[in-house]
């Protein structure tokens, strides 16, 4: 009988150092379209599996950014940021990963896609124009990647 290998196992696996390196190249390309969409990332980028923006240039509240994302399939944490003055409930932050999206087999391209729907996502609520056609149609981008990036269990 063939021995299980634990998780902690999968990172002795020659397929592990590509996965997490692809996890950081993902993490840093939606960072970047983030920030060349004028969100802020605090530490000016990142370098391993997650960011943190700062949501306070356009006046948005991290709970509310959680909110809205989660609404239409993007899933993200409040989180504080450097100075922040607001309440642990409220933040002016909020933190995204990587690595469940890629763990699916996305890659850069895809991370553009979804750093271009929060973009739209959080400029509409910024603007304060958001409308269920445009809440509908970011919806329907997120469960067209999910539809072609399966789970891999």
């Amino acid at each position: 009988m063939r021995q299980k290998r634990s998780r902690l196992g999968e990172a002795l696996e020659p397929s592990f150092s590509t996965y997490a390196h692809a996890v950081v190249a993902n993490a840093q390309v939606l960072c970047g379209r983030l920030a060349e969409g004028g969100l802020s990332i605090v530490s000016g980028g990142t370098d391993c599996h997650l960011g943190v923006i700062d949501l306070r240039p356009w006046g948005l509240a991290g709970n509310v950014a959680e909110h809205a994302l989660e609404q239409i399939g993007i899933t993200v944490n409040k989180n504080t940021v450097p100075n922040d003055e607001a309440k642990p409930t409220v933040t002016s932050g909020i933190r995204l990963g990587s690595a469940a999206c890629t763990s699916r087999g996305m890659g850069t391209e895809e991370f553009q896609e979804i750093g271009d729907m929060i973009l739209a996502l959080l400029g509409g609520v910024r603007s304060g124009t958001i409308d269920s056609r445009t809440e509908m149609s970011i919806r329907e981008g997120v469960a067209d990647l999910t539809k072609r990036f399966r789970l891999p269990y």
